[in-house]
């Protein structure tokens, strides 16, 4: 039973491994396509701040889940939070 417990609970941070590395590897192959727009700073803000949204978005989903089944009611849909996004840098217009 405990050992079931236990890879039960290595499956799931195993997962949001996973996960963080998915989101890692698609942000990053999205501006290598995109011709590297953005600096190196901007780009590990940016991959810091969607792993701060996905984690928070995750704790307002399990939380939603929670009093939903607290009072026996259908739980809402919960809106993934926005904190931040890279502005694009103006282009260069010689006249």
């Amino acid at each position: 039973m405990i050992e079931a417990l236990f890879a039960l609970v290595i499956m799931i941070v195993e997962a949001a491994i996973a996960a963080c590395t998915f989101i890692i590897e698609l942000v990053s192959g999205v501006f290598v396509a995109a011709g590297s727009t953005i600096g190196v700073f901007d780009f590990f803000l940016l991959v810091f701040v969607l792993l701060a949204e996905l984690v928070v978005w995750l704790l307002l989903w399990f939380k939603q889940l929670l009093t939903s089944a607290i009072k026996l009611e259908k739980p809402a849909a919960v809106r993934k939070p926005v904190f931040w996004r890279p502005k694009a840098k103006p282009k260069n217009k010689e006249k």
